[in-house]
């Protein structure tokens, strides 16, 4: 029996068990909607933020390695402060408004990590599964190839950190705290019911669209189960943990287990 197959199999026999233990770890909380005027403003930023990702990205695209890659730290780092920014200014001076609670930092992030920790055999057997379904699913991954090729020098350093804490803090509040919430927002003030379930499925399809094709799949699973961890705990916190432990988990997987090499 290959590796793959033996993490396949171990991830569908303990997935039932491990979400439903994930579940007990984050705790319900009780959330209302973001006001409307604040929900539209929101999604123009995650909009906005996009934006400057993408510009900033072009702009490293050419330089030697190691300048990319701290321009990706950078470009992540310095995006996630504005939208930092901006979620205060909108709902001074606490930023409440996207799920980020100071007093509870500690406890939420290990929450985050706890969980994600839980369903990690069932996250090796999707991205097992996803390998044998899109063979070049691995190959079409720019930023993973590039950690993968660099180990072992200063610009796989730069990566990783980039990877495991600028991106999903960018990601994060993108996508969660600024997208799902503040569509969360918009189709509560329409008086639809569900808004909650909706918008975290409207923003992960956005999120997964931006990944390669390949990798759909894989990364459709990982942000419903982030942006529900975000629905059910009112918390930013726990998913950019989770998020964060993921990209970890992946890049030493990949750099140290597989190889960088498909199997």
């Amino acid at each position: 029996m290959t590796l793959d197959t033996s993490l396949i199999a171990l991830g569908v026999l303990v997935a039932p068990f491990a979400l439903w233990v994930a579940a007990r770890v984050l705790p319900a909380a009780e959330r209302a909607p973001a006001p409307a005027g604040s929900s539209y403003r929101l999604v123009a930023g995650s909009f906005l933020a996009l934006l400057l990702m993408g510009s900033l990205t072009v702009v490293g695209r050419n330089a030697a390695p190691l300048m990319e890659a701290l321009t990706l730290l950078v470009a992540h780092l310095g995006v996630a402060a504005f939208l930092l920014a901006m979620a205060a200014f909108l709902s001074p001076p606490a930023l409440d408004l996207i799920g980020i609670r100071r007093p509870r930092f500690a406890a939420e992030m290990g929450r985050g990590v706890a969980a994600y920790a839980l369903i990690i055999p069932s996250v090796f057997a999707l991205h097992a599964l996803t390998l044998r379904w899109f063979p070049d699913a691995q190959k079409s991954q720019d930023a993973l190839k590039a950690i993968v090729a660099s180990a072992g020098t200063a610009e796989f350093v730069v990566r990783a950190l980039a990877v495991t804490l600028a991106v999903p803090l960018f990601e994060e509040l993108m996508v969660r705290g600024f997208l799902q919430r503040g569509l969360e927002g918009i189709i509560a003030s329409a008086g639809w019911s569900g808004s909650r379930a909706i918008a975290v499925v409207v923003s992960s399809l956005a999120f997964t669209v931006l990944h390669e094709p390949q990798t759909w799949v894989s990364v459709m699973a990982l942000s419903l189960l982030l942006g529900l961890a975000a629905a059910r705990t009112g918390s930013l916190l726990v998913p950019i943990a989770a998020h964060g432990m993921h990209n970890l988990v992946v890049v030493l997987y990949e750099t140290w287990i597989r190889g960088g090499t498909p199997h």
